[in-house]
């Protein structure tokens, strides 16, 4: 037949050139390499992707694993613990910052009772006599009890070391009152000392006859 020319391809002149035909096998192909054959070999036309999927991905042991939920483990009680920790201490802080109000509240009311009164008797209770009212303070073992026109106040305090300090020659006449209140981080003492002029002594005699 004229104007047809037969061109004849030989085996070893394949190439990937646009101008000739490639006979060589598909980038993807799953053909199974020959002897001498590596699937790493990209001169033979394996491409990324083969080399990926040929590849052999390594496993955790057994072993490892097991360390893992131990190290795991071991980090979830250590943050448990101090969780729990911190909260005790806060409780705490909360517990001591209550007792120490409590104790400088007493302080407070007592010491302007103390001062502001004529003059301070004990009998069984501390009454504190003004012009036209009176004060008690009962102290109990686990509290401490203030009592004033039908009204009472209460301190959730213990009283220890209750020491009381007459006028000389007069019988309930309080010159000094002093005690101890502990709590749970420290031990307050108060303490407090009353001045009278000399006519409330004489009467105070007079009153104790």
């Amino acid at each position: 037949m004229k104007g047809i020319k037969m061109v004849k391809i030989h085996p070893e002149n394949k190439t990937d050139s646009p101008h000739r035909p490639y006979f060589g096998r598909s980038p993807l192909s799953t053909r199974r390499e020959g002897p001498g054959e590596s699937s790493t070999n990209f001169k033979n036309g394996d491409s990324v992707v083969q080399e990926y999927i040929h590849k052999k991905l390594k496993g955790f042991t057994l072993m490892e694993q097991l360390i893992a939920i131990a190290l795991t483990s071991l980090l979830l009680l250590i943050g448990f613990t101090a969780v729990m920790n911190f909260n005790r201490l806060f409780r705490q802080i909360r517990l001591n910052a209550g007792e120490d109000r409590s104790v400088l509240l007493l302080e407070t009311q007592l010491a302007n009772d103390w001062q502001a009164c004529n003059e301070a008797r004990w009998d069984e209770q501390l009454t504190l006599k003004k012009a036209f009212s009176t004060i008690t303070y009962q102290f109990e073992p686990e509290y401490i009890v203030r009592s004033y026109d039908m009204q009472s106040d209460t301190f959730r305090l213990s009283s220890r070391e209750l020491n009381i300090n007459e006028v000389s020659g007069t019988k309930g006449l309080v010159r000094t009152l002093s005690f101890q209140v502990p709590t749970t981080n420290e031990q307050y003492t108060i303490q407090l000392t009353k001045e009278y002029p000399q006519f409330k002594q004489w009467e105070a005699r007079g009153y104790g006859d």
